[in-house]
């Protein structure tokens, strides 16, 4: 899968610094091209270190690189203060060197505030974007939920007490292979479709991916009998639309509390994954 559906936070952050940086280079190449004065097609370029540090930095960086800036723009100006007096270019620095401090304080801001709304919805992020299901995040909050649920519905004397005071976790494994390629791309997605259909109201699918593809169903209130039927109607579902790629699929179904250590094993397995989703690349 293609698109900007694929970009990761951090990618967006890339994204926007590179584009920008981009932009103002572009201005200050086109300003030299055209024969504008060299110092203002100079000065022009001096925006770029100005828009890198506060992008980058913040605030009170960009407002540093831009008062660095304005004094590089003033020694480029030396030749014609000598000819004409400072009075007579006052018109021109004062603004120059106010943009580039106001500049460096704006941008600084805007990115502080970016970096912030795309570090809050990634921590939010529940949704994985090859398939639009949920994710690791996503199924280790959901599963961490449930298992408290059990917990309070478990009576010490009388044992189980109905609907919550059990879960099960349907996972299916897919080799890596399956869905390589631009077909496979395709092909994920399909399943991702596939998954969310046939389901209970309260019934959840999620896909992660490491070394395998894990399509995962969580089912509140569902004990082992019913995982089993579950798991067995899921295999067949992913046979029939995998085919030849459906080479390696293994399935296992998790009631808890029953297999609690199971549970916690692929928790572990969920959070390993959901770490290597976060870092950045």
């Amino acid at each position: 899968m293609s698109g900007l559906h694929d970009l990761r936070y951090t990618d967006t952050r890339r994204l926007a610094v590179f584009g920008g940086t981009l932009l103002l280079a572009g201005v200050a190449a086109l300003a030299w091209a055209r024969g504008v004065d060299p110092a203002e097609s100079v000065g022009a370029a001096l925006y770029v270190p100005v828009f890198l540090a506060a992008s980058l930095l913040g605030p009170g960086e960009g407002v540093g690189i831009g008062l660095l800036a304005s004094i590089g723009y003033v020694v480029l100006r030396i030749p014609a203060i000598r000819v004409v007096g400072f009075s007579k270019l006052s018109g021109v620095l004062i603004p120059r060197v106010g943009s580039y401090l106001l500049f460096g304080a704006v941008i600084g801001y805007a990115a502080k505030r970016l970096n912030a709304s795309l570090s809050h919805l990634e921590r939010h992020d529940m949704v994985d974007g090859a398939t639009r299901l949920h994710n690791a995040r996503w199924f280790l909050e959901a599963t961490d939920a449930e298992m408290n649920r059990v917990q309070r519905a478990l009576d010490p004397e009388r044992g189980f007490l109905g609907y919550g005071s059990v879960f099960s976790v349907v996972v299916a494994g897919v080799g890596e292979e399956a869905f390589q390629g631009r077909e496979g791309a395709r092909l994920l997605s399909e399943v991702g479709d596939a998954m969310t259909q046939g389901l209970r109201r309260s019934d959840r699918p999620v896909h992660a991916h490491d070394t395998s593809h894990r399509f995962v169903l969580l089912l509140p209130g569902t004990a082992s009998a019913g995982a089993h039927i579950v798991e067995d109607r899921t295999v067949e579902r992913l046979r029939d639309l995998l085919g030849d790629r459906a080479v390696g699929l293994t399935s296992v179904s998790i009631t808890y509390p029953d297999d609690a250590e199971a549970l916690v094993d692929l928790r572990e397995q969920f959070e390993r994954i959901d770490a290597a989703e976060r870092l950045p690349v």
